[in-house]
């Protein structure tokens, strides 16, 4: 426990299709982490070092094979969370209407049809900054994708 309230840096990423969560927290001697796997009410832990394949553990978790497919063409999308949140409780009718929508940015039209196909889920990733002992969260990035 002294070594999650003491964790300021950690990654999460959440898989959707699995229901389950992956917190890694890089501990304060920054060589090693403390990952949680939480599936359901059960919370996992065990030791990994940050040189010991971190990045494998993400895409594992994420169901990222193809680390190598190209991504020439793709433009990020940034929004505000408040805007982020609506895309998950808007009624299908209307996220179908703005995926048609030839005034909506092509980026976005593309964002909504491939939401509409997850079931308005998709998986995500977030790098973050807490302090429990503060009691505050601050989410350095937030990376979206889907399927």
């Amino acid at each position: 426990m002294y070594l999650l309230v003491h964790s300021k840096k950690k990654i999460r990423t959440i898989n959707m299709r699995n229901h389950n969560v992956l917190i890694i927290h890089l501990l304060t001697n920054k060589k090693d982490t403390l990952v949680q796997s939480i599936d359901g009410s059960n919370h996992h832990f065990s030791f990994l070092g940050v040189k010991d394949g971190i990045g494998q553990l993400l895409r594992e978790h994420a169901r990222m094979e193809d680390t190598e497919i190209s991504v020439d063409g793709w433009q990020p999308i940034q929004l505000p969370e408040e805007l982020f949140d609506e895309f998950h409780t808007s009624p299908a009718p209307a996220l179908q209407a703005m995926a048609a929508d030839q005034k909506q940015p092509k980026p976005i039209r593309e964002f909504v049809s491939a939401l509409l196909a997850n079931r308005q889920e998709f998986d995500n990733i977030s790098f973050m900054k807490s302090s429990y002992v503060k009691d505050n969260l601050h989410l350095m990035i937030f990376i979206s994708f889907y399927q």
